[in-house]
């Protein structure tokens, strides 16, 4: 008797719940960690929400995604609460969404994968925040050369 495998896709909370969920120690924590005011380290975390809800139905990476610059710094800091992002995971995205930077050896998508991730952001969610923004030159005519190391679209890749 041959076993039968399926592949389980995760069950995704509604985005109402996710945006529902709150931590003052991680917002509080974008503020003191990357000098923003109250209002701008709760929209920091709103849009790391999601970015996360994004990656969460956003299953086994195909397309790859990348946060800009700004929601790529809040999730940094929110992994940093590991029983907490890991929670939150769990209950919110149904797995554990990994961090997978960029490595050395990856090839440049010359911005591409960040241009999509923010055309996917605004067609689920509508208008978007300025920390979804990135220069201009990174949005067209990103070239294999404009990416580099500090800029926004060396993106870093969610892997569930």
């Amino acid at each position: 008797m041959l076993a039968r495998t399926t592949t389980v896709t995760p069950v995704v909370a509604p985005l109402t719940e996710v945006m529902g969920y709150q931590n003052a120690e991680v917002v509080a924590r974008f503020a003191n960690k990357l000098g923003l005011d109250e209002a701008g380290a709760a929209q920091l975390f709103e849009d790391t929400k999601r970015y996360l809800y994004l990656s969460g139905i956003n299953v086994q990476g195909n397309p790859r995604l990348a946060p800009p610059a700004k929601v790529d710094k809040g999730w940094h800091e929110f992994i940093l609460y590991t029983e907490d992002y890991a929670a939150f995971c769990k209950k919110y995205l149904g797995r554990f969404i990994h961090h997978h930077p960029r490595r050395t050896t990856d090839a440049s998508d010359g911005g591409s994968t960040l241009r999509f991730t923010i055309g996917l952001a605004t067609a689920t969610f509508g208008e978007l925040s300025a920390n979804w923004e990135v220069p201009s030159k990174d949005r067209s005519d990103c070239t294999t050369n404009c990416c580099s190391e500090g800029d926004p679209c060396h993106g870093d890749d969610p892997v569930a």
